[in-house]
């Protein structure tokens, strides 16, 4: 068993009322980013309502969720990984952005409760096309549709779906994501590869920043940043961006990192 983090920062009382975490390490592992390097992960299991209302101090703290799994990297010789968030109230899309907003705008936008419904063989349709066009040789390639289910319905109590549809009610693309007292944080999405030229991916995250900024939330999470992946890259094209950088959260700057 590993030693916890500290997540007291900026936690509510709701928070704190969760109890004993156990955080666990996991045996050293191929690096899916950095082939020259080795990732471990620091991990706990939020598995009951009690440990639920940890998910916001996690996720402040630098935790990903893996449905009701919270994680970050704790390599012993690496620390490119870093979590950064886009700063909502200051936010205003670039000149690409907002091409990448017109190219989209006929698509309409729902936000649903995360749960297994009637249209998981829709949304698994959707899935297999992307990850057969995206990442055919990765493991969620193999996923099936009561994986994805799974997936989808297996959460803290914060996830949602956000999900886009055409003027012939088609789904276009698809994001789950986490809806938290500070904001939002997106967890996977996936789209249409016909699309691809649209940028859909961009659309959906320009997307929920607008929407979470509607509610007047200051962040929108956007997960793990790491300079020499070149499949990070697009996450620093939203400005301005904050990164936790030993416990405290700062300024993005590429340039220093």
């Amino acid at each position: 068993m590993a030693e916890p983090p500290d997540i007291t920062e900026n936690h509510s009382a709701d928070e704190a009322k969760h109890g004993t975490l156990d955080f666990y390490l996991t045996a050293p592992a191929p690096c899916p980013y950095l082939p020259a390097q080795e990732e471990q992960r620091l991990l706990t299991f939020l598995d009951t309502p009690e440990k639920h209302a940890a998910m916001p101090a996690l996720l402040r703290a630098g935790f990903r969720r893996s449905q009701n799994m919270l994680y970050r990297p704790h390599c012993p010789n690496c620390n490119a990984c870093r979590s950064v968030r886009l700063r909502l109230h200051d936010f205003t899309p670039d000149a690409g952005q907002r091409r990448i907003g017109r190219k989209n705008a006929s698509l309409h936008t729902t936000h649903e409760t995360a749960q297994s419904s009637p249209e998981i063989a829709e949304i698994f349709d959707l899935f297999t096309r992307y990850q057969h066009s995206r990442h055919a040789d990765g493991d969620m390639a193999h996923m099936t549709a009561a994986d994805l289910a799974d997936m989808i319905a297996e959460h803290t109590g914060h996830a949602r779906m956000m999900m886009m549809r055409d003027s012939q009610n088609n789904l276009a693309a698809a994001m789950l994501y986490d809806a938290l007292p500070d904001g939002a944080s997106a967890v996977y999405s996936f789209f249409d590869p016909a699309l691809s030229a649209q940028s859909p991916g961009t659309a959906m995250i320009l997307q929920l920043a607008e929407d979470t900024r509607k509610h007047g939330l200051p962040y929108l999470y956007l997960g793990y940043w790491i300079a020499a992946s070149r499949k990070m890259q697009y996450k620093s094209r939203f400005q301005p961006l904050e990164i936790l950088v030993e416990n405290a959260w700062k300024e993005f700057d590429a340039a220093s990192l």
